[in-house]
């Protein structure tokens, strides 16, 4: 048995129904009534009518008077010309400069087995006395 809310809801959801059918075949003909989409352009025309470059405005006066002329800047080039380098050492040069480091290190190997230790056995004959924790427990 149906009542009369369940066919006042059935009839309502028909309306509905109808309602959005409705739209929505509406919608298909309107986009009908439009015209064509424009192709894409090419990226070659998207190049042109971008501007790559930037207006730059005349500068106010109070930074004009405030920057150094530019005839007196001095600006390093990032490339160009290498900086000159020393030359390349010469085989007889670099053999006694070697002989150098190792008369160098002789005598400080020298010097230093001379050089008297300091204390060296308080501090073993400090950890032997000094109980640990552990050990203590």
């Amino acid at each position: 048995m149906t009542t009369s809310t369940d066919l006042r809801n059935s009839q309502r959801r028909t309306m509905v129904r109808a309602a959005a059918l409705g739209l929505f075949l509406g919608s298909g003909f309107c986009a009908f009534a439009q015209s064509p989409p424009k192709p894409p352009d090419s990226p070659l025309d998207t190049i042109m009518k971008t501007r790559l470059w930037a207006d730059v405005p005349e500068a106010k006066d109070f930074v004009r008077q405030t920057r150094p002329p530019s005839d007196a800047l001095e600006y390093q080039p990032t490339h160009g010309v290498a900086p000159e380098r020393p030359a390349l050492r010469t085989k007889s040069e670099l053999e006694a400069m070697q002989a150098e480091l190792e008369g160098t290190r002789s005598h400080n190997q020298a010097k230093a087995s001379q050089r008297k230790r300091v204390n060296p056995a308080p501090v073993a004959e400090a950890r032997k006395a000094a109980p640990t924790k552990a050990m203590a427990n």
